[in-house]
């Protein structure tokens, strides 16, 4: 009965920082979808999230640590891509 209530105790502290991460992970990466439609400013906005989550998950060691690494990569890359066709763009044109 000690064994559960310990259990009980202790997971919920564990498992908050785990939820904490993938729901940002998500948020980020659902962004992918408009990138085109953003301002610079928030695309900018994007990376530097994307960057804060790149440190956060790489000091993770969960086995899935390296899919999410990558695909918040992959993420990153597109925004950056984005952004920088914007920013080309608005040289040109002046």
């Amino acid at each position: 009965m000690t064994f559960m209530l310990f259990a009980c105790t202790v997971e919920p502290q564990h498992a908050w920082p785990e939820v904490q991460f993938k729901t940002e992970f998500d948020d980020i990466c659902m962004q992918t979808v408009d990138a085109d439609s953003m301002s610079i400013r928030e695309l900018e906005t994007l990376i530097m999230r994307c960057d804060k989550l790149l440190s956060i998950i790489e000091k993770n060691v969960e086995p899935e640590r390296k899919i999410y690494l990558k695909k918040l990569r992959m993420c990153r890359n597109l925004f950056v891509y984005i952004m920088e066709t914007k920013k080309s763009a608005e040289t040109e044109s002046k």
